[in-house]
């Protein structure tokens, strides 16, 4: 006898279980049309414009020249126009400032955080020209890293500076950082931060741009000092100072600080005198080791603003539409400035 069929009939059989696939989304969720989609991306794109249309014109200004760089102005000009009109972009960095992957460096107090460095009060040799003390001039020593920052005027100067030193074995590291100054630590304490920058990166040489967004109150052990009165001054240069002190390493490292030119704000150039002065001060105990660079007067002779100069022979702008930062011409000029003073103290070869 046959053994009889348990089968169930075909109405019974139950479905085999559905495996979930990445595709499922697409067949019952919902789905965006392509008017939402066009729509979204116009949106993106007017939010860039409005919070950082400066820095896309900024962008393309520094590229080579050639069909890149074109389509990037021919989008940033426009959109640093508007983002020119809407004070957002300020707004925006203040808010996107703890994106930083550096350690959180701010101080909110106002205060100097001079104990960060990694310099100190004695008096390196390397402070004395030779030829003062009637000893032979000491043989030039190849130039290993060099460590070029400050706030957006380093730009786009430390990128000449790499392309000409890094065929010649030198290692460049370029750190600017927008929207700083020494006279205002929410966004960044630069008395900690060259602290982390001398230890990190241990330049033979660090080369300093920094100045152009000053004036804030400081906070002293005294109180609050508002600028730009003597006690602003000096509280200003003793700041300065102790970066100096860190950037020196104890001896092992030149520091080469530039001046900065004046802009065509005339408000802005009353504050940039002052800084300029306290710079040369700070600069003074430590001699050779640190180097005043004056690129303000190769740039702004008399104090005069001028947008073009003679470069290479001919008349060539060197300052970009803000009346502020150096063009693409303007860095290599500074750049050039700064090659032949570190040649004093470096073998630099045919890179001088």
């Amino acid at each position: 006898m046959s053994a009889p069929d348990t089968t169930p009939p075909r109405s019974e059989i139950p479905p085999a279980a559905h495996v979930p696939t990445a595709d499922d989304h697409l067949r019952g969720g919902a789905r965006m049309t392509a008017k939402a989609a066009i729509t979204m991306v116009l949106l993106t794109f007017a939010l860039l414009v409005v919070a950082d249309g400066d820095g896309i014109r900024h962008q393309g200004e520094r590229m080579d020249d050639g069909t890149e760089k074109d389509v990037v102005l021919a989008v940033g000009r426009p959109a640093g126009w508007i983002a020119d009109q809407l004070p957002v972009a300020p707004v925006v960095d203040q808010m996107l400032g703890w994106l930083s992957p550096d350690e959180d460096l701010g101080n909110d107090d106002g205060t100097f955080s001079a104990s960060g460095g990694t310099g100190g009060g004695a008096v390196s040799p390397g402070a004395f020209d030779p030829a003062a003390l009637g000893l032979p001039a000491a043989k030039p020593r190849k130039l290993r890293s060099l460590l070029v920052t400050g706030d957006s005027m380093s730009q786009p100067m430390d990128g000449e500076l790499a392309r000409a030193l890094t065929p010649i074995g030198v290692r460049t590291k370029r750190d600017p950082k927008f929207g700083t100054g020494i006279s205002k630590t929410d966004l960044l304490d630069w008395g900690a931060y060259s602290g982390v920058q001398a230890r990190r990166d241990e330049p033979d040489a660090t080369v300093v741009l920094l100045g152009a967004n000053e004036g804030f109150p400081m906070t002293t052990k005294a109180g609050t000092v508002e600028c730009c009165d003597l006690d602003w001054a000096a509280e200003y240069a003793t700041r300065v100072r102790a970066m100096m002190a860190t950037y020196t390493r104890g001896g092992a490292g030149r520091v080469y600080w530039l001046l900065i030119p004046n802009s065509n704000d005339a408000a802005r150039n009353r504050i940039i005198k002052v800084v300029n002065t306290t710079i040369k001060l700070a600069a003074a105990p430590y001699g050779e080791q640190v180097r005043v660079v004056d690129i303000a007067s190769v740039f702004t002779p008399g104090g005069r603003f001028r947008s073009a100069m003679d470069v290479d022979g001919r008349p060539q702008v060197v300052r970009d539409p803000d009346g502020a930062h150096l063009n693409d011409v303007g860095g290599r000029v500074a750049a050039d400035t700064v090659r032949e003073v570190l040649a004093k103290d470096f073998d630099l070869g045919g890179a001088a």
